[in-house]
């Protein structure tokens, strides 16, 4: 039977002033979604209004609508649905149902599915060895992972390498950082993922801000990028729900690696 474990309020880190954005007033978040919301509806109705009274377009031209409503539906739903995990987050109700299985798998079954959606980056799994099975919430472990993954795909638009690390540490102490969470850090072994691109790396001083809610970067490639700022703050409520721990930091050749770490003993509930 699946275990299902509800995340308590205030067991998140990194959010600040009660969950509002760091140095950023309510009024530039709201406006950020609403924009975030009307490009998508915008697309669709114009593609719509194209098809309807343009009834003389070629297969081939009304495919090309078709798919781009397909596309822009897509970012709507995806946008709703980091809304909607937003405010169970915050209401402290997000649940797990983890089973047992490998991380490994699930990783490599990710990598492949996201390769589908880029041609101009390598996407490759350095593993030195299959991982033993573990007890987790794969449908939520697969959401970091594509959150993960996709970010390094949109902040590295000239292409490049995208490479997803797995491995094993003996114990949290191994990893050399801080533990940031009010719960106690996982006992025994972990099992991480990091996922490391060649884009150009994150500004050293919003590091800190990373995982907040509504946090995107201030440079001007990063403010080109479309997003809520709402999908890091997800996979950190996540992955913190599973006892673990995520984190960001830059690369000394250049470029970005995220790590979450997932402990390797089966999850209990609170």
């Amino acid at each position: 039977m699946d275990q299902v474990i509800s995340l308590p309020t205030g067991a998140r880190t990194g959010a600040t002033n009660g969950g509002e954005p760091a140095g950023n007033p309510v009024a530039e978040a709201v406006s950020l979604v609403s924009h975030e919301v009307r490009t998508p509806l915008t697309l669709i109705k114009g593609y719509v209004s194209t098809l309807l009274h343009l009834p003389n377009l070629t297969d081939e031209e009304r495919r090309h609508y078709l798919l781009a409503i397909e596309q822009a539906n897509d970012r709507l739903t995806h946008l709703v649905d980091n809304i909607l995990d937003m405010s169970i987050i915050d209401a402290g109700r997000l649940t797990l149902h983890p089973t047992e299985g490998f991380l490994d798998v699930l990783v490599r079954r990710t990598v492949r599915q996201m390769q589908a959606q880029t041609s101009d980056h390598l996407l490759r799994v350095a593993s030195p060895r299959p991982l033993p099975a573990l007890s987790f919430d794969a449908g939520r472990i697969e959401q970091v992972l594509v959150n993960l993954i996709g970010n390094a795909i949109k902040y590295a638009p000239e292409g490049g390498l995208i490479e997803v690390g797995l491995g094993l540490a003996g114990e949290w102490a191994e990893f050399g950082r801080p533990w940031r969470s009010t719960a106690p850090p996982p006992r025994g072994p972990l099992q991480y993922v990091q996922v490391r691109d060649q884009g150009s790396g994150i500004p050293p001083e919003e590091l800190p801000r990373l995982f907040d809610k509504f946090q995107r970067g201030s440079s001007r490639q990063h403010r080109a990028v479309r997003g809520a700022g709402i999908g890091l703050y997800i996979c950190q409520a996540i992955v913190e729900a599973h006892h673990g721990a995520i984190w960001a930091e830059n690369r000394p050749g250049g470029g970005s690696c995220f790590t979450f770490c997932l402990p390797a003993a089966p999850v209990t509930g609170h």
